[in-house]
């Protein structure tokens, strides 16, 4: 099943900062496509994306303009949207 991934940064995920397309296995999960995208870019988007000290997610995921968890389905076609943190002052 194809998806859509896009993160909301400067540096984006596919070619020319587009959107990138990600074939996964049918029933995989926002925590599959969390793992396929680590494994595929390694430590420079771990580091925007898990804390080192446990390893878990400290941006928000949204699966087509819904806020999302790991344990979340996903489905052919779902536009998914990784948001980090936004820090001010």
């Amino acid at each position: 099943m194809r998806v859509l991934v896009d993160i909301v940064s400067a540096a984006k995920l596919g070619p020319d900062n587009s959107p990138l397309e990600v074939d996964l296995p049918p029933e995989s999960t926002m925590g599959d496509l969390l793992s396929y995208l680590l494994l595929t870019f390694g430590d420079p988007l771990r580091k925007r994306l898990v804390r080192e000290s446990d390893g878990k997610p400290f941006v928000v995921f949204v699966i087509n303009g819904e806020k999302a968890e790991l344990s979340d389905l996903l489905s052919p076609e779902d536009e998914v949207l990784i948001v980090p943190p936004i820090g001010g002052g």
